[in-house]
C-alpha cells in the first residue's frame, strides 16, 4: 500500500495551526515480513499552547519519519524494529530506537522483551512566565523558554504462561530512566514570531533524572464457565534528581532503593446462570 496526503488543522479564531503533506508506505514481503514508513513535512505554523496560555508563536518547518520491520510472526522466535526521527529549523529534534525481542516456545507461553531509546533536543521547552511590564510586544509578561537536552531508556519486559484453559499468568515490568538537562534560557521577544532573546534571570534548577519500575503480575482462574478469580498485585517504584544527567548503570541501580507503593487485590466474578 502506498498512498499520499495533505492535512490542514486552524482553531476557532483561524489561526494555522498546521499544515502539510506526507507519505506512507507499508507492505509484506514473500517471506512474511512486514515493514512500513512514512515521512511528514510541514512549514510550520502558529502555536496556541507552546506558551501555556500566553500569546501566539510561530512555529517552524519540520519534517517527521517512523519506521517499522517485523519478522515473520508464526516463528518461536521474532522480531519487530521501531525507529522515529525528527527535526526542526530551530535546531529541534528527537532520535528514538526501540526493538522487540518475543520468543514462543510454545503455544502457551510467550516471553518477549522491548528495550527503547530516546534522544530529544526541544528549542522551545517553556519554563515560566515573569511579569514585566516593559515587555509590551507579550501583553505585559516574560515567556521563559529554554533548550532541553533529554535522554530515557526503558526495558518493558513481559511474559504471558497459560497453565490450562482455565489457569493463566501474566508478568509485565517496565524499568524506565530519563534525564533533562535544561540551559540557554531564551524568552519571546514578539507575539506571533518565532523570535527569542536571551534571558538572563534566576530560575529554579529544574534539570531532573528520574528512575521508576512499573510491574504487575496477574493469575487468572475461570473456576467454573463465566466465572472468575484474579489475583493481582501493581507496583510502582520512582525516585528522582535534580541532575540533567544519565547514567544508565547508576539509575537502573537506584530503581531498586526507590520508594514503592504496591497493591495487592483478590477479584472475583460469577456468572449467574438466569
Amino acid at each position: 500500500h502506498v498512498w499520499f496526503g495533505a492535512w490542514s488543522n486552524q482553531n476557532f479564531d483561524h489561526d494555522g495551526l498546521q499544515r502539510g503533506v506526507f507519505v506512507q508506505h507499508e507492505g509484506i514481503l514473500s517471506n512474511y515480513w512486514n515493514y512500513q514508513g512514512n515521512v511528514f513535512l510541514s512549514p510550520g505554523g502558529i502555536g496556541d499552547r507552546l506558551q501555556r496560555g500566553g500569546p501566539l508563536v510561530r512555529t517552524t518547518r519540520l519534517w517527521d519519519s517512523t519506521e517499522s520491520l517485523s519478522s515473520d510472526t508464526r516463528k518461536k522466535f521474532y522480531f519487530t524494529l521501531n525507529a522515529h526521527a525528527n527535526g526542526a529549523a530551530d535546531g529541534s529534534y528527537e532520535h528514538n530506537l526501540g526493538v522487540t525481542l518475543t520468543a514462543q516456545p510454545s503455544p502457551s507461553l510467550v516471553l518477549s522483551v522491548s528495550p527503547t531509546i530516546d534522544r530529544v533536543r526541544d528549542h522551545t521547552q517553556y519554563l515560566t512566565t515573569v511579569a514585566d511590564p516593559a515587555a509590551t510586544a507579550t501583553y505585559g509578561n516574560r515567556y521563559v523558554f529554554a533548550d532541553l537536552d533529554q535522554r530515557s531508556f526503558e526495558l518493558g519486559t513481559r511474559v504471558d504462561w497459560t497453565l490450562t484453559p482455565a489457569l493463566s499468568f501474566q508478568l509485565y515490568m517496565q524499568p524506565f530512566v530519563a534525564s533533562g538537562d535544561f540551559h540557554d534560557y531564551h524568552s519571546l521577544v514578539a507575539a506571533r514570531t518565532a523570535d527569542y532573546e536571551p534571558y538572563a534571570g534566576a530560575i529554579a534548577n529544574p534539570d531532573f533524572d528520574l528512575r521508576s519500575v512499573r510491574a504487575s503480575a496477574v493469575a487468572r482462574w475461570e473456576f467454573r464457565p463465566g466465572s472468575a478469580l484474579y489475583v493481582v498485585w501493581n507496583e510502582n517504584r520512582a525516585d528522582s534528581l535534580d541532575t540533567g544527567s544519565l547514567r544508565l548503570a547508576r539509575d537502573l541501580r537506584g530503581v531498586a532503593n526507590a520508594p514503592s507503593h504496591d497493591v495487592f487485590l483478590i477479584k472475583m466474578s460469577y456468572w449467574l446462570p438466569f
